[in-house]
């Protein structure tokens, strides 16, 4: 079954160039997937996968490129952080992600810079990403700001319970030792569980669509890159 969904999202390709004389790569306006969901919950690798199943037809931003400079993470003398560094709103700059994506849309390159994620802060070098077809970002606060939310063809949110985000980020900053010295899973629930009912949940409701951050992604992958690619279909008529 898989395997047809897969045929068929790649027929899709075929059935755009021979109906239209159109190329994907050469649609007049792109097609913007914004994947929104709490931290640690898998937004990096759907979109990965689902970018494998559009055959490479998109572009991902990192939301590391959009992250304001912070200042240095606070730690003790141990060098053990005083808090968990989860990113916050007004540390996501979402004015740079909307310009960003006005230029793509208009078929215009754009400047997107390197963020040094050791340093907490933006490097002093820049990479240049050129148009596409599929727009796809993902980022925490992407519904937050109106400027980007309403640049969103599809509003894709990856729901994953908050024990298995917790389980995550233990996992993940306990062996990097970016966890506070004696924290362990009641701490960091509590922390995940203040920032979710603060920012994740409000936003939830916006999305226009569910994927499960449990187990494989490949139902939802096959079933939206389809939906992705007939949109695409349709700007070409």
């Amino acid at each position: 079954m898989l395997a047809q969904r897969a045929v068929k999202i790649h027929s899709l390709s075929e059935k755009l160039k021979a109906a239209t004389g159109t190329r994907l790569r050469e649609i007049p306006v792109p097609v913007v997937v914004g994947v929104s969901g709490g931290a640690f919950s898998g937004k990096k690798t759907f979109c990965r996968e689902l970018r494998n199943v559009l055959d490479s037809e998109g572009i991902i931003f990192l939301p590391e490129a959009f992250y304001r400079s912070s200042p240095p993470i606070a730690r003790d003398s141990e060098g053990f952080p005083l808090n968990i560094p989860l990113v916050e709103p007004n540390e996501f700059d979402s004015s740079m992600l909307a310009l960003h994506l006005e230029g793509l849309s208009s078929g215009a390159p754009v400047l997107v810079p390197n963020y040094d994620w050791e340093r907490g802060c933006r490097g002093s070098t820049w990479h240049v990403i050129t148009p596409a077809p599929i727009i796809v970002v993902e980022g925490e606060f992407l519904f937050e700001d109106p400027a980007v939310f309403n640049r969103l063809d599809f509003k894709i949110f990856v729901d994953t319970p908050l024990e298995s985000r917790v389980e995550r980020l233990i996992a993940m900053e306990g062996a990097q030792k970016n966890l506070p010295k004696g924290w362990g899973e009641k701490e960091v629930r509590e922390r995940l569980l203040f920032m979710n009912e603060l920012y994740v949940e409000p936003r939830r409701r916006l999305a226009d669509a569910f994927v499960s951050g449990e187990g494989p992604f490949d139902a939802s992958l096959y079933e939206l890159g389809a939906r992705i690619l007939d949109e695409v279909f349709s700007r070409c008529r």
